[in-house]
């Protein structure tokens, strides 16, 4: 249904949701898939039409009030140095090496502050399973696991940043569990496509680079890889080999492939 000016905003449930143009996935996470050398170069993947030539990642209006819409700020500018030029700042050689030989690693020796970083991905799961873009109209967490990614996002709310820092201090957030997966040896030239899937298994919402993926079930969360714990932050590393098998060719079998 077509949101309007009137409607309550999504996050704090209290403001009326006037701003316009909200970004679903954060520009600065996709501007490295989605522009090559100042070109627009990225896809999006529907389950009905392929969209080249994007150059910016989905916007939506009448989602948020300008003040929840503010907060997403606030999580995003720390979240952004950590991640913009992640893979170059955080994947030694070393390491590519490994998952090159054996497929995949999980590593959890970052500087992040694990609070933003659970944040971060939770509204970011947020914002996809909400919006009416036909991009992510195949993603739709169960209400239950929506409504707890608002509640958390919602104990660090904020009207200024120094309250917002100030909040992270508590350290409240409750967990729903997820992985984040990502190449250690992404190439330049690549696929280039966002889409997000949902199945009686999970949800998979692909940003080229990253893989966040939650499940229904409880028989998947026993490996290592799951984000459970909010004192720690995880990332499984795999090889492009792997990563272009189990889930760029699956995903954007039809896009492109050079």
């Amino acid at each position: 249904m077509k949101r309007t000016p009137d409607d309550i905003c999504l996050i704090c449930q209290s403001r009326k949701s006037v701003k316009t143009n909200s970004h679903i996935i954060p520009k600065f996470f996709a501007n490295s898939f989605l522009m090559d050398n100042g070109k627009a170069s990225g896809y999006k993947y529907t389950a009905k039409k392929i969209y080249n030539n994007v150059q910016d990642s989905p916007k939506e209006d009448y989602l948020f009030c300008n003040e929840c819409e503010e907060y997403f700020n606030f999580i995003e500018r720390p979240a952004s140095h950590s991640l913009r030029n992640f893979h170059t700042d955080n994947i030694t050689s070393s390491q590519q090496i490994f998952v090159n030989q054996f497929g995949s690693f999980v590593e959890s020796r970052f500087s992040f502050n694990p609070i933003i970083f659970h944040l971060f991905f939770y509204s970011i799961m947020f914002r996809v399973s909400v919006s009416n873009d036909e991009v992510f109209a195949s993603y739709f967490l169960d209400r239950k696991d929506e409504e707890h990614l608002r509640i958390q996002l919602m104990k660090y709310f904020a009207i200024d940043n120094f309250i917002f820092e100030s909040k992270l201090n508590q350290n409240r957030i409750e967990m729903l569990d997820y992985i984040l997966f990502t190449c250690a040896n992404f190439p330049t030239d690549t696929f280039g496509g966002i889409t997000a899937i949902s199945s009686k298994k999970g949800h998979l919402l692909c940003a080229n680079k990253f893989l966040i993926y939650t499940s229904e079930t409880k028989d998947d969360k026993e490996d290592d890889s799951w984000n459970q714990d909010k004192d720690v932050t995880k990332i499984t590393y795999c090889s492009f080999k792997e990563y272009e098998k189990s889930f760029l060719i699956p995903i954007f079998k039809k896009m492109r492939t050079s």
